[in-house]
């Protein structure tokens, strides 16, 4: 490698009885002042200066088509995408689709990629300002069918209208006094895991990829939304805890739950799509035997079994298979807070605010302990999941089975609980 002040020049003729003079490169490199660093316009080269920095290397942009990087180990490469460049300058690596060079960049990035630790940056110093924003109490244009209204238990936890809260992934709530106030009480970091699956399925008609993203709570295990793709891109390296084997393990075990459903899925969409021409297939097999068998009577043993192995080679081939492959893991690390509510009335529910990801879990219900993502909150501060709040059918009043053990009183013509 060469730098701009190592390259020799054409001597230039000196006149006879003058004496050429030569200057120190070094000095030549002391006083030239540095030029600015450019800004690249082509992605390959900013993709290719992420992961020159990730590796340790100190990047500079020279032109906006020229990257250096001198790398941890002293070594000093240069990337283009300019063909004219690259033909040009014998140092200089173009970087391009197919090349080896750019292969080798894609190569380390998704090796990298595969196990990462990652902590978030709080949206917020206060978690009491995000409680009390996603705790806002139900729009007026909310039917109210996901908090149990009207007895439709089955709706729970389900979004029903475009104005429920669950679809930004808030708590949908209704208060008998809405909250005013809130007051941190601690402080903790918390991990989650986050698992990148690859989904693939195979057919007559080629192979199809899907990825599904899964997120769990490290300590309950709890299912969570994963995080968007902008706190990701803010969020800074970490180390993996020390129990991460333990963690990946436990998050397997839960994404079992999700990962079957979502392959049926994929299954039942490549035998749709090949079931027209397969069903075609079993009914031209199909004639041609009995066509064999009504020409041909004292064959009939042997075209049958001619005809079980030809629909049995079919199956085969119209078969699909399906799979998941784990593509990467992060563990992502954040700061949670416990914030008390406080109504009008006196003080409410417990919350989780998760500042890393400015998100709040609904309190836990004070009948069955599961997190409250729908239901009702009493004047006492009893937070009640729709699966356990009773809502009359003629007032729709809510009703708190804490504050009111005795059962409610059944609508003998809807079996509706009315008060």
């Amino acid at each position: 490698m060469k730098w701009f002040w190592q390259r020799r020049k054409k001597d230039a003729p000196v006149a006879d009885g003058a004496v050429a003079v030569a200057t120190a490169p070094r000095a030549a490199a002391i006083t030239a002042r540095p030029a600015p660093s450019a800004e690249l316009r082509d992605d390959l080269l900013r993709f290719a200066r992420d992961v020159l920095v990730a590796q340790g290397a100190h990047v500079r942009a020279e032109e906006d088509d020229l990257l250096l990087a001198t790398l941890p180990d002293g070594g000093v490469v240069r990337y283009t995408t300019t063909l004219a460049r690259a033909r040009a300058e014998e140092e200089t690596t173009l970087l391009a689709q197919g090349a080896a060079a750019l292969e080798t960049f894609f190569d380390d990035a998704a090796q990298h990629a595969r196990l990462v630790a990652l902590r978030l940056s709080p949206t917020s110093t206060d978690p009491t300002v995000i409680a009390l924003e996603r705790l806002a109490p139900l729009a007026e244009t909310a039917c109210g069918r996901c908090v149990g209204r009207g007895g439709e238990g089955w709706l729970a936890d389900a979004p029903t209208c475009a104005a429920c809260p669950l679809r930004s992934g808030r708590p949908a709530l209704t208060w008998a006094e809405p909250p005013v106030a809130g007051r941190a009480l601690r402080q903790s970091e918390t991990w989650s895991v986050e698992l990148v699956y690859r989904l693939i399925g195979r057919d007559r008609r080629g192979r199809r990829d899907e990825w599904l993203r899964l997120a769990f709570d490290s300590a309950t295990g709890r299912m969570l939304t994963p995080i968007e793709l902008i706190l990701l891109a803010a969020a800074q390296p970490a180390t993996s805890p020390a129990d991460s084997r333990a963690m990946l393990a436990a998050a397997s075990a839960r994404a079992q739950e999700r990962l079957l459903p979502a392959l049926d899925t994929l299954a039942a969409l490549l035998r749709q799509r090949v079931a027209d021409d397969y069903q075609r297939r079993i009914v031209e097999v199909t004639t041609t035997h009995e066509r064999l068998r009504r020409e041909r009577p004292d064959e009939t043993t042997a075209i049958a079994g001619a005809l079980d192995r030809e629909l049995a080679s079919l199956a085969e081939v119209y078969g699909v298979e399906v799979e998941a492959r784990l593509e990467s893991v992060a563990f992502i690390s954040s700061t949670s807070a416990q914030v008390a509510i406080e109504m009008a009335g006196g003080v409410g529910p417990t919350v989780a605010v998760d500042l890393g990801r400015g998100v709040v879990s609904g309190p836990a219900c004070a009948v069955c302990g599961e997190d409250v993502r729908a239901g009702h909150v009493c004047a006492r501060g009893h937070a009640v999941c729709a699966r356990h709040a009773s809502v009359c059918v003629q007032c729709v009043t809510p009703r708190c089975p804490v504050c009111e053990p005795a059962a409610a009183t059944t609508c003998a013509l809807c079996g509706d609980p009315t008060c």
